[in-house]
Order: C-alpha cells, then structure tokens, then sequence
C-alpha cells in the first residue's frame, strides 16, 4: 500500500471538532481541548488546566502553546500541585490515595479533572464523582489515559512475546467453505507494556505474507509526529494466519538518525519480502531510511543510502536477482543482495518519484516503474506516468500518456499488476484517479467500467489462476471488493469490504488474504480478512 510521495494517504487515527479526540480524550493540539483543558503532549491526553485559587480547573486558553501549559497552567493548587493537591481556600485534607485525586462525569468516565479539598476531604466538582477504590482504580487509569505506555521505543533484542515460526501445513481442501470472516483487527495489535491501554492503535500501512508458509505474515505501521505515543511503530509479525501479533523490530530506527529522534520507532511506508528468500525483508521508513532483515523480523540492520534516500520508496527484486530501489525519480540497484545500492538511471525529466516497481517471471530483463506527481518546482502534467525497460534498466521508454491526461497530471501509480496467465494483461491502480486495465502490454490503457470506473481504488492484483485472468479491485466510493474476468468491462461484487494488498495462498488460491487500512464507516483502523 503507497503511503508516502506526493499524497498522503494514511489519515489521522480519529478526527472531530467535539475537544477531544477519543474516549480518552486524546489530543494532538490544544485546540483539540475544550476550553479549560490543554493537550499535555507527554500522555497525549487533553488535561484541564490550572485552577484559579478555587481547585477547579481555570480559564486557560487553549491556543497557547502545550509546553506552557505544562508549566504554568498544568497544575493544581496554589502551591503547584499535581491532581488532588491541596488548593482553594481549605486546607488540611490528608494525603490522597490515588483514586480520590481525580473526578469524572458518570455519563462520561474519561472526561476527568482533578479533585479538591473542601472540608478536610478531597471532594468533586457538581456532577463528578470519584472513579472507584483499587483495584478497579487500575482499570479505570488504563482506560482513560492516566496511566499510559510509550510504544515508540527502538528495542534492541526481540520482545519476550517473539515466537517461532512453525511448520505449514495446508488446510482440506473439502473444509473450505468460500466464507469471508474477519481474523484480526487493531484491537490485536499491542505493543509490550501496552497491555491494560485501550486497544486500536494501529494505523498499518502494509501486509507481507510468506508464500512458503502463509501462517507467516508482518504488518508495518505509520506514524506521525503528532500521532499518539501509545500507537504502535515499526513491525509486528504473526505465525498463526493473523490471528494474534508481536513484535518484530529489534532495532528498527536506531540509525539514519541523530540523538534523541534514534529512541522513537520510525513510521515504516513500504514493507517488501523477497520473494526467494522470505526471512529476507526491506523496511522503506520516512525519513529513516532503509532497513533489513535476513531472520524474519528478529534484528533489522541500516542499510546505508544516499542522502536523498531518506524516504525510500519501493524496493524490489528482478528474477535475475538484481534488487531495485527508487528514490524520488532515481532508480537504485543492488547486485550484492542488497548490502549496497549503487545509483542506476533516472526516469523522466519532470522530478517525479518511482512509487511502483513490478516484473514478469516470463521476461526476466523487463522492469517496469509507475511514477507519482512531481514536485511544485515541476509542472504537473506532460509525460507518462509508466516507464518500461526490456533489457534491465539500461534504456527506459515512457509509457501511459494517456493516464497522466485522464489523471491531469495529479496521481501516484499504486501499483502495477501482470496476467499470470497472460502478460498482455495488465492493470494499474492509480490515486486518486482510478483503476485502468491494459491488454496489449501495457501500450495503450483504459479506464475500467462501473461501479469501479471512480477515482480512488485500493490496489488491484490478478489472482494466480492457469486458466484465465481473474482481477480483484475495490473502490472507497463502491465499497466493496469487486472481480473481472473481461480485462474490467463488467464486475462481480465478491466481498462487501474494501481491501488492500491481496495474498492469494499458493497451496490453496481460493483462499485470499486482504487488509482493511484506512477506517471506513464502522471498521477498525486496520482488519484483516480471510476467504476461507
């Protein structure tokens, strides 16, 4: 899935204008906070501020900037307490156990402030109460955020959740029934310490699956700056068929960076396995640089690049064992196994960046590379958004013309599908312009007909059939998981879920794989679905 270029296409975890972000009341800004309340960056949490010699929380403005807030208007009681402090006009209330330092509103559990002494004990604010006594004084802080874990570490050894791969063994193929059914979703995803956090926080950006033993499948995620520290970064692995999840990402991120920016997990756009070797994977991260693994996730290593392949883009492997890599309109090759990458061409003349590249088994010195807009400084439109090589990159001819005029110029070429059965047959799937099919090589190209004739798709691939040339696609628009068999002039709806990065089980095709990645009415921010 593209995550990256000239488009961004992974969106925030949640959005809405009511002051807080989630039940949590999770913030990236102040002005995600109701008056009254700052978004304390450290616990990602909207905090009430201050009180104004009364205990309670004041008149704090919630443009002014968090790291003020955290000094001057984050604390409560005169004397600059914390939560539960001693403040307003009593005083001697003893020390608070914990649970009595915060109020909440019954209708709304994590919407907390803090308590105050009255009296000579901690008392609420009208309409708050305390949450309860231990032990479910633990529950409640974990569900609201009082308490949290940082999920952004960059561990150095294989959390104590790593598991071994074992054996693959194919299913009956009588015990399939043809039903979709959802394996996993966000809620699966938790990162170690993050156990007692509210779960979903995974925003994944790709889904690897190892052909030889598809009960072996990674997931990578995307990360911001401003997205919450308890979201999960980097690499998860599973060896069950997605049904649970942990780490793999033993120093992810720890170069290609400097002092305390080396401690956080980089947000990872592309995640590639080669297809020989499939312990072999390559992390595209933004603004990190590359990383490889050669143990299936256990350790990751840097792999060193040139300056403005911070953010490397697709990586990937001929079947003359050459590995390509772009960056930005620069294609790379690696004839070492990917120890080192060497500078090879570059493709167009408008500062367009290499976001796809594809091969054909049948014609091993073939490569072809799909292209993103350009930069401001370039114009947007004017040259083809497919260039083509027959003889391994040497000389490139420009292709699809006729897509950068559908798509004036304003796109990025998800991906780039071949026949199996056919190489004739062909298929890009471009953003946000639409799907467009191919079946004399790629030569000339056409918009696919309804209901998939939109402008935004998920990638497209052809499922691995001897007989035909079957095409899976989706439409946000649509909503649904659709197939042809007539090179896209009509459709068959074949699951109501809109999925991304297609695995179709080798042993057994009719089994396919797909992920939900961007939230879509009330799906999680990511799903996994199988055909079983």
């Amino acid at each position: 899935m593209l995550l990256g270029c000239a488009v961004s296409l992974a969106g925030p975890a949640c959005s809405g204008g009511n002051g807080f972000r989630d039940a949590g009341g999770r913030c990236w800004y102040d002005s995600d906070c109701p008056q009254g309340y700052f978004c304390d960056l450290e616990k990602d949490q909207c905090q009430p501020a201050g009180p104004d010699g009364d205990g309670k929380d004041g008149d704090f403005d919630a443009g002014e900037d968090a790291g003020d807030a955290n000094d001057d208007a984050g604390e409560w009681g005169g004397d600059g307490g914390e939560p539960g402090s001693e403040a307003g006009s009593d005083s001697g209330c003893p020390e608070p156990e914990e649970y009595e330092r915060y109020c909440f509103l019954p209708t709304e559990p994590c919407r907390y402030i803090g308590a105050f002494c009255h009296d000579g004990s901690w008392t609420c604010d009208t309409g708050f109460v305390h949450p309860p006594p231990p032990p479910d004084f633990d529950d409640w802080a974990w569900q609201c955020g009082v308490y949290t874990c940082y999920a952004w570490d960059v561990p150095e050894e294989p959390g104590p959740d790593w598991q071994e791969e074992k054996p693959y063994v194919p299913p009956d193929p009588a015990s399939l029934t043809g039903e979709w059914v959802k394996v996993a979703d966000s809620d699966d995803i938790v990162p170690v310490g993050c156990e007692r956090q509210p779960r979903g926080y995974a925003i994944v950006s790709n889904l690897a699956v190892n052909p030889q033993n598809p009960n072996v499948m990674y997931t990578s995620f995307f990360v911001r700056d401003n997205t919450p520290s308890i979201f999960a970064a980097g690499v998860f692995k599973s060896v069950d068929g997605g049904e649970s999840w942990f780490e793999a990402r033993a120093g992810l991120g720890a170069a290609g960076c400097y002092g305390l920016e080396c401690t956080t997990g980089p947000s990872v756009n592309r995640l590639y396995m080669d297809p020989d070797d499939p312990n072999v994977l390559f992390a595209g991260t933004t603004e990190r640089g590359l990383y490889r693994t050669r143990d299936g996730g256990r350790y990751w290593e840097f792999v060193d690049l040139p300056y403005e392949c911070a953010f490397p883009e697709p990586v990937g492997k001929s079947p003359t064992g050459i590995y390509y890599l772009g960056c930005r309109d620069k294609l790379y090759r690696s004839i070492d196994g990917g120890e080192t990458f060497e500078k090879f061409a570059t493709l167009g003349s408008m500062g367009r960046g290499i976001i796809t590249i594809a091969f054909d088994e049948r014609l091993p010195d073939r490569i072809w590379a799909g292209m993103c807009e350009g930069c401001e400084e370039y114009p947007r439109d004017g040259e083809g958004f497919l260039f083509l090589s027959d003889d391994g990159g040497q000389t490139w001819q420009e292709l699809g013309q006729e897509l950068d005029a559908s798509c004036r110029g304003a796109c990025a070429v998800w991906d780039i599908d071949i026949c199996p059965n056919d190489p004739e047959q062909m298929a890009v799937s471009i953003y946000p312009c639409g799907l467009f099919t191919s079946s004399d090589g790629g030569i000339s190209w056409r918009r696919a007909a309804a209901p998939l004739d939109g402008n935004v798709l998920s990638s497209a691939a052809y499922a691995p059939t001897a007989d035909r040339c079957r095409l899976y696609a989706g439409e946000q628009g649509v909503y649904g998981l659709y197939y042809t068999e007539d090179a896209g002039r009509s459709w068959t709806l074949e699951y109501n879920k809109y999925l991304d990065d297609l695995f179709f089980n080798p042993y057994l095709p009719q089994m396919i794989y797909g992920i939900i990645i961007h939230n879509m009415g009330n799906d999680e921010e990511f799903e996994l679905h199988a055909k079983k």
